[in-house]
């Protein structure tokens, strides 16, 4: 029988997992934008802004995958769940380039999504938020 705790765990891997394909799916579909963005924000170096654009995606799409497995693994006994802690990295590393973004003063787009919105404060805590997910459901079902 599925205990609430395996449950919970789930939802808290799916949910970033979700996230993350979304905004790989919005980084494919329109590359060229998302380099656009990587360009303006000045962080990457020009020459490796491509490359980092691809790695971007394709980590997203992994840690996706990972997350999806993690939450599966949940439900029949955890022994994946660990995966679902990559997304954790992937969503924190993306929180710090924010940060980065956010001392340098300029107002580029955060590219999350596909956005045109600024990168924010609330930018940044949304991905710590994800990011703790997976933590939080390690936690969930070691109680």
């Amino acid at each position: 029988m599925i205990q609430v705790s395996e449950v919970v765990a789930a939802l808290l891997l799916l949910v970033p997992a979700v996230t993350l394909a979304v905004s790989a799916a919005q980084h494919l579909r329109d590359p060229l934008r998302f380099k656009a963005v990587l360009v303006a924000q000045q962080v990457i170096a020009y020459r490796y802004v491509g490359a980092a654009g691809r790695g971007t995606a394709v980590a997203e799409i992994v840690c996706a995958v990972g997350g999806g497995v993690a939450a599966a693994s949940v439900v029949a006994g955890g022994g994946l769940m660990v995966l679902g802690l990559a997304q954790s990295v992937l969503l924190f590393t993306f929180a710090a380039y924010v940060v980065v973004l956010l001392r340098r003063g300029r107002s580029v787009p955060c590219g999350c999504f596909g956005s045109d919105k600024p990168a924010s404060a609330g930018t940044a805590l949304r991905a710590v938020l994800l990011g703790l997910a997976p933590v939080a459901a390690v936690v969930v079902t070691t109680l």
